[in-house]
């Protein structure tokens, strides 16, 4: 992966008590595959929930945003570890 508008894999934190967050890259298409992650926090506690995560929308050449399914913020700030690949 490279740091630029053209990016096809990275790491984007997602801030406590944000429901989605926006990542740029060129890259992305509306046929295109995205896959990410959350990567794991040590230092939630117990009984806080993990909140289910999705690509809320892709604007082809743009960006993509991913969010909680629920709409509702995380509790803690979060990594997001994402690629995109194309399929055509």
């Amino acid at each position: 992966a490279n740091s630029s508008a053209d990016q096809w894999a990275g790491r984007t934190l997602i801030a406590s008590g944000s429901a989605t967050v926006v990542i740029s890259t060129t890259i992305v298409n509306s046929d295109s595959l995205v896959l990410f992650s959350m990567e794991g926090n040590a230092n939630v506690n117990s009984g806080t929930a993990i909140r289910p995560t999705e690509v809320k929308t892709i604007s082809s050449g743009g960006y993509f945003t991913v969010g909680t399914q629920d709409g509702i913020g995380i509790a803690r700030d979060s990594t997001i570890m994402w690629e995109i690949r194309r399929t055509s």
